[in-house]
């Protein structure tokens, strides 16, 4: 790994059996069809919250550009995680993410940092003391927008304006296409199937590969 900085990438799943219980109608709706659209929608969103949700994989990246993958069960994962986070504390390393946003978009780290304290492992103080996340903790989409309140950049744009996708970056990094048979949504699903399994985390290997490089030119 990099003395200066390991970048990281989750991959989530809905646990559907919680958010059966967490569900709860709106108090506007009115109409059964509405409320059965609005469940809907709800169920479909479980894997992007940390209380519906569950980490599958987590992907690292450092200097030799080699993507190594957490995985097994979830807890295992996380403490994983933290384990790399805890023997890297002295060597400084910067665990870098891409949340898009230019302010207060966590989502990696803080759904991270969530499911570990429901499952009872403790987040280190470097990482997380009171409000804040420690200066270890960088989200380089808002280190470039500048933490500029409203500011979107998806990783596949970052990509664009950093020239990634152009001939003679190693490694390629490759550009998402309308036809992938791989998305972020279904990656939980192309994952848990063998025969996609591979393919799964091919596309995450291209977003560590994109993390990388904006990590050295952010950085």
């Amino acid at each position: 790994m990099d003395d200066k900085f390991i970048g990281f990438d989750i991959e989530t799943a809905p646990d559907f059996e919680m958010a059966e219980k967490l569900w709860k109608a709106p108090s506007r709706l009115k109409d059964p069809a509405k409320i059965a659209d609005a469940k809907a929608e709800y169920l479909a969103e479980a894997a992007l919250s940390p209380l519906t949700g569950r980490v599958v994989v987590i992907g690292l990246i450092g200097i030799e550009a080699m993507p190594e993958y957490l995985e097994g069960p979830e807890k295992a994962v996380l403490e994983a995680f933290w384990g790399y986070f805890r023997e890297n504390h002295y060597a400084a390393h910067r665990f870098c993410f891409w949340s898009g946003a230019g302010n207060a978009g966590h989502f990696d780290i803080d759904f991270i940092v969530t499911r570990s304290r429901i499952l009872g492992l403790d987040v280190p103080a470097t990482a997380r003391n009171g409000r804040y996340y420690g200066t270890r903790i960088v989200d380089l989409a808002a280190e470039f927008l500048l933490n500029r309140t409203g500011d979107y950049l998806s990783l596949t744009n970052a990509g664009e304006i950093f020239h990634l996708f152009d001939e003679g970056v190693t490694p390629a990094c490759k550009r998402k296409k309308p036809d992938d048979p791989i998305t972020g949504a279904g990656f939980a699903l192309a994952y848990a199937n063998g025969a996609t399994r591979q393919a799964a985390l091919d596309y995450l290997a291209n977003d560590l590969f994109l993390l990388y490089h904006l990590a050295k030119a952010i950085l």
